[in-house]
């Protein structure tokens, strides 16, 4: 049984399946971060979310 979930998991990611959960912040939303990071803002003065989303989204 568990051959055929890791068979499954292999077949759906080759056709393109995106696994986990879904960013909070689009491409847009993350360059503008990254933008207004670079400026000199705080995290915390952009956050319009938890800050640990925005240094979560600076690793990627």
């Amino acid at each position: 049984m568990v051959v055929s979930i890791w068979s499954h998991t292999i077949r759906t990611k080759k056709r393109g399946v995106k696994f986990g959960r879904p960013s909070k912040l689009n491409s847009e939303q993350k360059s503008l971060m990254k933008r207004l990071l670079s400026e000199g803002e705080s995290i915390k003065s952009i956050a319009k979310t938890h800050p640990s989303t925005i240094y979560r989204n600076l690793k990627t």
